[in-house]
């Protein structure tokens, strides 16, 4: 097949897998590379991941949520007007990245280099970071559960208003079955790997994959995630090292592209010191 014959093979195909999905973007053979191996989004514009990503993880602007965190934490965070984002590193024991990685196989990341660390934990977690959030539209029993298992009876829970202007604020996607792929990924890279016989890559995956759980374990938490990549000498930079390391993120500052303002704070027990925002009973506040 002629190369612009393919290409418009190529392109129509994408089009009508989009749309099977229910997006209504139509792709042209200027929207896509095609090398002998791979198809990818053009030059200029990522046109085929922007449609694919915002469909299966819509960045937000603007939303309300809530922040469960302990006594000690709450401390911290009320007395410095700081969050901070964790390095995803941490996580690295429950599979953050890998269920990904494994379940949309991109082998690429899952090689062992000489240490015998898979590619994912050298390349993308050491310069991701994160924090989480969850909806304030919480029945009574997913109350309790974030209570218990992220407050506890002394802890808090902060309720932000978070303005966006990173791309990167979206809320996770919860594997529905162990180890079933998201259908439009897999419809996408089925259509250019046994039609074509190439492989499609879509732009951002390795920031993306941060953005994914099995939801057989973690879907309850209804999770809102704020993440950050750093890279050398640009933005902020991490405050220790390894799985413990940080970023600093100052209330009322967009300082890693994303303004945080708190509004209320919720526990059993008012703090001592204080907040400057309006205080909530547990007992007798709902999650409103």
């Amino acid at each position: 097949m002629h190369s612009a014959e393919l290409n418009t093979e190529i392109a129509k195909g994408l089009s009508e897998v989009l749309a099977n999905h229910g997006i209504a973007t139509r792709i042209t053979i200027q929207d896509i590379v095609v090398t002998d191996k791979t198809v990818s989004d053009g030059i200029l514009e990522e046109k085929v991941s922007s449609a694919i990503i915002n469909a299966i993880w819509p960045s937000m602007r603007f939303a309300k949520v809530f922040h469960y965190t302990s006594f000690a934490g709450g401390e911290s965070i009320l007395k410095s007007r700081v969050l901070r984002l964790t390095s995803i590193e941490k996580r690295y024991s429950e599979s953050e990245i890998q269920s990904f990685c494994e379940t949309h196989q991109l082998t690429g990341y899952l090689h062992s280099e000489e240490d015998g660390q898979p590619t994912y934990r050298r390349l993308i977690m050491p310069n991701t970071f994160y924090s989480s959030f969850t909806t304030t539209d919480l029945s009574p029993e997913d109350e309790e559960y974030f209570w218990q298992k992220f407050a506890g009876s002394d802890g808090f829970r902060l309720k932000f208003e978070i303005v966006a202007e990173s791309h990167n604020f979206r809320k996770m996607y919860y594997e529905r079955v162990d180890g079933e792929p998201i259908k439009l990924l897999s419809d996408v890279t089925t259509l250019i790997r046994e039609r074509f016989n190439r492989e499609f890559c879509l732009a951002g995956i390795s920031r993306l994959c941060a953005f994914y759980l099995p939801g057989s374990k973690y879907g309850r938490e209804k999770e809102y995630r704020l993440l950050h990549r750093v890279w050398d000498d640009s933005g902020p930079q991490p405050i220790g090292h390894g799985p413990r390391s940080y970023i600093e993120m100052p209330f009322g500052t967009p300082t890693v592209g994303y303004t945080l303002k708190l509004i209320q704070v919720c526990g059993n027990e008012q703090p001592t010191f204080a907040t400057g925002v309006p205080f909530a009973f547990r007992s007798t506040h709902g999650s409103a």
